[in-house]
């Protein structure tokens, strides 16, 4: 029998978010989505059945450290969550043209970069490893992959850009407020981005925006 391994969700209760100062529709969103996400993520978690075998295969092969590279294992989890995203994404509220989470920072490790780099033809910069990301990174400073309100690169976006899957109606909730933060019910990926850290075997951690400050264009000279 397979194990049973997938993406589990625990249901925190948005109603007793606290909703001060928040614009109302934000607010009355966050009465109802006790009401809904249960069924939401019943629907979810049954369209990605399908992947169990996938899920597992990758589990295992992350887990093992003497199987692999650090590349290959980082491969491997990009890809799957890569496969959850786009199972689950006629139930979600994830759509074309829906830019919120390309305005806060996006984490990724230099194996990651190197990755994407390699995918799109343009070197990733050098840069000091982080323990914890610049919360600036966002209002003012999208990713350097939007263009025109979408994601360029969006084939081969960071494992952190796949696993922020959310299960609302629509994406009111992932809607940036000044100085608020607002509960999103994202499907749960904690397991995978565990695996993430354990896969990466140290790699230095950063922003998409340091790693890639042009864009999809050259990176920015550093150095003498």
């Amino acid at each position: 029998m397979a194990e049973n391994k997938e993406p589990t969700q625990k249901l925190p209760s948005f109603a007793e978010q606290d909703t001060s100062g928040l614009p109302q529709a934000v607010a009355e969103r966050l009465q109802q989505v006790d009401g809904y996400l249960p069924g939401q993520l019943a629907q979810v978690k049954a369209s990605l059945r399908k992947l169990d075998p996938v899920f597992n295969a990758v589990i295992h092969f992350v887990s093992d450290g003497a199987k692999g590279t650090s590349r290959q294992r980082i491969v491997s989890l990009r890809n799957l969550t890569g496969q959850i995203s786009k199972e689950a994404s006629s139930l979600t509220a994830c759509r074309k043209g829906c830019s919120d989470c390309c305005h806060i920072p996006v984490a990724l490790n230099r194996i990651e970069a190197q990755v994407i780099g390699a995918a799109i033809g343009v070197k990733p910069a050098e840069v000091q490893p982080r323990e914890a990301l610049d919360p600036s990174y966002g209002y003012d400073r999208p990713c350097t992959f939007l263009e025109e309100g979408r994601c360029s690169i969006y084939e081969h976006r960071p494992m952190s850009c796949r696993t922020l899957v959310n299960l609302d109606k629509d994406e009111l909730l992932c809607r940036l407020l000044p100085d608020k933060t607002v509960p999103v019910p994202y499907l749960d990926m904690t397991s995978l981005q565990m695996l993430y850290v354990i896969g990466s075997e140290g790699s230095p951690l950063g922003d998409i925006r340091d790693f890639f400050p042009q864009g999809r264009g050259k990176p920015a000279h550093r150095g003498p």
